[in-house]
């Protein structure tokens, strides 16, 4: 798993960036996008199951739809407002997902950080940050992946 000096530097900087977010809008008896980014950033990344939920119906919102709207229904299921969060709370969620992929031990969310990374998304399609980038290939190259079936004598 990544040093702890990978996800304190991803933790800072969440913390450090949610407390530059514009206000986030306001989705009135909807699930607010941007406000729920923005209390994900200010806790460092850290979700507790709820969190985790939502950041895994999110990410079909990411990797399929490739927008993320400033509110949905409850449930994530449909969109209420269709207007892109800003392009920092894109990529406030990024970290998010990097920090709570980490800490969760959690693939699809490493694998809907990457997609981030790489510019799926098409609204908001913001640049991401280097530091975003570095901490992402870090967490990659220390990711406890399985071995492959049959593939256990290969040297290493």
């Amino acid at each position: 798993m990544p040093d702890d000096e990978v996800l304190d530097m991803v933790a800072s900087w969440l913390r450090e960036t949610a407390a530059r977010l514009p206000p986030a809008r306001s989705a009135t008896g909807a699930f607010a996008t941007e406000a729920f980014i923005a209390r994900a950033a200010a806790s460092g990344g850290t979700v507790d199951d709820r969190g985790a939920a939502t950041l895994d119906a999110l990410c079909k919102k990411v990797e399929v739809v490739r927008r993320v709207c400033i509110a949905y229904a409850a449930d994530l299921a449909g969109v209420v407002d269709r207007s892109p969060v800003t392009g920092d709370h894109a990529m406030a969620l990024c970290g998010v997902y990097l920090a709570a992929a980490a800490a969760r031990r959690d693939p699809k969310l490493l694998n809907t950080a990457m997609k981030m990374l790489d510019g799926c998304l098409k609204e908001p399609s913001p640049e991401a940050p280097s530091c975003l980038r570095q901490w992402a290939g870090r967490l990659l190259d220390a990711w406890p992946w399985p071995a492959a079936a049959g593939n256990e004598a290969l040297p290493q």
